[in-house]
């Protein structure tokens, strides 16, 4: 399977090359989707997500990739304050990235700050029409709440915006 094979080169990259930031950086990002990809949540993945994020933001403080991964492993510690406060910082070093915005609204949302998961949603739905993933957060919040219409309304708007894209389309 592709991501295990790049699993495997990549963190034989970091290996051989240990100062190389966008390798560690890309090995975390693979690592994470095995990482949340599984329902057994392996223990040595994790670990090597600590390490790494760790190594980087030790390397560079303002390390975007350290502090969104650290802010990932708090998600999956149920560190949910924590988690918010590091993929804020992470937006605040690179605004707009999907990989921090994405993690944070669930955050947001899991931590009893609906309003908040709801303006960012919304902000990010204006800026990213096209964001699917943001779009299917904010509908399930408000069928969940009983806002049908609004649900709707978000999924027409992402089918008006993004006409042809299957994501929408099926739903």
């Amino acid at each position: 399977d592709h991501l295990s094979d790049a699993y495997r080169l990549l963190n034989q990259a970091v290996s051989i090359m240990p100062d190389r930031q966008d390798a560690a950086a890309d090995l975390c990002d693979v690592a994470a989707l095995i990482y949340f990809g599984s329902s057994q949540r392996p223990a040595h993945i994790y670990a090597l997500l600590a390490r790494l994020s760790g190594r980087l933001v030790k390397s560079d403080p303002r390390s975007f990739d350290g502090i969104r991964i650290e802010g990932y492993l708090a998600v999956a510690d149920g560190k949910l304050k924590d988690a918010i406060q590091l993929l804020r910082h992470a937006n605040d070093i690179r605004p707009g990235q999907a990989k921090v915005l994405e993690p944070l609204i669930r955050a947001l949302f899991d931590d009893g700050q609906p309003a908040e998961g709801e303006r960012l949603a919304l902000d990010v739905l204006r800026t990213q029409p096209g964001d699917y993933v943001a779009s299917d957060i904010l509908s399930k919040y408000y069928s969940n709440s009983g806002r049908k219409d609004d649900a709707r309304r978000i999924w027409q708007n992402g089918v008006a915006r993004n006409p042809g894209q299957p994501a929408y389309v099926f739903q």
